[in-house]
């Protein structure tokens, strides 16, 4: 196929054009991944919404004892997701190897189950602090939740 230097100029434009715009969305991504950490981006949303349902007075308070445990929450949370590429990796292994998925699952297991752990400590850390009668409204605010361990809700 031989093109016209009509036709070369067309495609150097829109291959210039695709570039540019490949450069701007690497950008933007680039962007969003350093406004936060992935720890925060993946906490943060679910977090504020739970702490937003608790009582006005329970607030800064939980807030506090979570700001005070962030290098630990963040440390597991690197953890937990470098658990989760573990297991992606195992499966895409060649040959598949059913014994090496079956260990990085039970190592995503072990770290979901650390950070649920120091999720939970913080929390009762914190709410051992409040006065007795904002407890109970923590308290009633559980029993009505369907699914007590969902934060987002």
């Amino acid at each position: 196929m031989n093109l016209s230097s009509r036709q070369t100029s067309y495609l150097a434009l829109a291959l210039t054009g695709s570039a540019a715009f490949n450069l701007l969305a690497v950008g933007l991504f680039v962007g969003n991944l350093m406004h936060g950490t992935p720890e925060k981006r993946a906490v943060s949303k679910p977090f504020e919404h739970f702490v937003e349902s608790l009582p006005d007075q329970a607030q800064p308070v939980v807030r506090k004892a979570f700001a005070d445990h962030r290098d630990e929450v963040q440390r597991k949370m690197r953890g937990l997701q470098q658990a989760r590429r573990n297991v992606g990796t195992a499966l895409a292994n060649k040959p598949y190897d059913p014994a090496l998925l079956q260990e990085n699952l039970a190592k995503l297991r072990d770290a979901n189950n650390d950070i649920q752990a120091t999720l939970h400590e913080t929390f009762a850390d914190a709410i051992q602090d409040l006065p007795p009668d904002v407890r109970d409204e923590v308290a009633d605010d559980w029993k009505r939740r369907p699914n007590p361990t969902d934060l987002g809700n």
